[in-house]
């Protein structure tokens, strides 16, 4: 036997064989004995076991302090033995849930063994973390801020608003997976997954149409095409394209390896997760319905009769308690080549970036601060205006805002001309 193996290991593994059950005089909290069985029954081969563990011990019974570890376990089996059961898949996921909904106490208590968790993985869970806070209304991310910004190796935001952007442009919805994605998958086809498609006909006789709501990313959304004409002539010159948020949704639909197969695409498996919020009592419950005020940040790419109507992915910003509007794009009828008069298929990619939406929020928090910061100039325009939107009603909001369009038009100027 390997030098790792504990006699209280072994005791229940020979108990299993006996009886077919679990020992029930062992202490299964105990982190250390859980792993060295998860270990042995691997090394013995005894399945059902190992089932038995994951299922009935492990998976119910993740919280603060163990997800880091079984986080790590399910990750490296699953990148060793791509044919590994269901269970695995699950345990991935759920440690990567549990971790994010608990990412603010391993910062406290774990940080050194969480910031040797894999680079892609951490980056999915700080995601998770966030788009857990801005589900729960809360606005205080300042520690996953700081995490966030460590392992950019970074420490202005503005600077990793900047650089988000830049990763968030370059980004392919329908590119082919990279080495890291395609380790456990020998399908490397490409990953197109459009959220929605949309035919229209007549263009430049349309009048403004829209889609039935579709739930994406936990909101409700529907699109819409609005006519713009020339003045002079009162004929339709430009189509243009909007995404309107609806409402809330209360159900988060993803699939149950969605953690794995969002970092390993091609890994289909079925399920549904509830969104949740923290109770008084500090436990995570599930959701009736998600906020209603906050940023939103949409990547997005759009394709006209299969063809790419821009290369880059486009980013924009709004305020959801505002119901925005978000133009997408505005079409010209008469230049546009891809566009077919009598019928244009409209595909639509979309993706929320919460960790981008989180940085605009944090920057929003410390607005003072950041106004006068040299570097205050890397914001987009689009952001800029969806901060001073934010703003209240007040002498002063409006003394701050105008101090900012002045700060930020000095320090944009000469940050585009670096």
């Amino acid at each position: 036997m390997p030098a790792w193996v504990s006699a209280e290991a072994l005791k229940v593994v020979l108990h299993y064989l006996k009886t077919n059950e679990l020992d029930c005089t062992i202490d299964y909290t105990n982190q250390t004995l859980i792993q060295r069985l998860l270990w042995l029954t691997d090394f013995l081969q005894i399945d059902e076991l190992q089932s038995l563990l994951l299922c009935e011990r492990i998976i119910p019974s993740l919280n603060a302090q163990n997800c880091l570890l079984f986080l790590s376990e399910s990750f490296k089996k699953l990148k060793i033995a791509e044919d590994s059961s269901e269970l695995w898949y699950k345990l991935f996921n759920k440690s990567i849930e549990s971790l994010a909904k608990h990412l603010v106490w391993n910062i406290e208590n774990k940080k050194a063994e969480l910031l040797e968790t894999n680079d892609k993985i951490l980056e999915e869970v700080i995601e998770r973390a966030l788009k857990f806070a801005s589900y729960m209304g809360d606005t205080n991310q300042q520690s996953i801020i700081n995490l966030f910004l460590e392992t950019q190796n970074l420490k202005d935001p503005l600077e990793c608003l900047a650089q988000q952007h830049e990763k968030i442009i370059a980004k392919k919805f329908l590119s082919k997976l990279n080495l890291f994605q395609t380790m456990l998958i020998s399908d490397n086809s490409d990953t197109e997954s459009p959220n929605i498609s949309w035919k229209l006909k007549n263009l430049s006789q349309i009048t403004t149409k829209e889609t039935a709501i579709f739930k994406f990313g936990g909101f409700s959304w529907k699109l819409i095409a609005k006519p713009k004409t020339v003045s002079k002539t009162n004929e339709t010159k430009i189509l243009e394209l909007y995404l309107k948020y609806e409402s809330p949704t209360d159900v988060v639909t993803l699939n149950e390896t969605d953690g794995f197969s969002k970092l390993f695409p091609g890994y289909k498996k079925s399920g549904t997760i509830r969104s949740t919020h923290k109770s008084k009592e500090g436990n995570f419950e599930e959701l009736d319905s998600y906020p209603r005020s906050g940023f939103l940040s949409v990547s997005y790419n759009i394709k006209v009769n299969g063809e790419l109507v821009k290369q880059q992915t486009t980013i924009r910003s709004c305020l959801i308690q505002n119901s925005p509007f978000i133009l997408l794009s505005s079409l010209r009828l008469e230049e546009d080549s891809f566009l077919n008069e009598k019928e244009s298929e409209f595909t639509i990619f979309l993706n929320l970036e919460f960790v981008y939406s989180s940085l605009l929020l944090h920057i929003f928090n410390n607005m003072e601060t950041f106004t006068k910061n040299g570097k205050i100039g890397l914001i987009k325009g689009n952001d800029l205006s969806v901060i001073l939107r934010s703003m209240g009603p007040n002498v002063q909001s409006w003394r701050t805002g105008i101090e900012l369009v002045q700060r930020w038009s000095k320090s944009h100027h000469h940050w585009n001309n670096k």
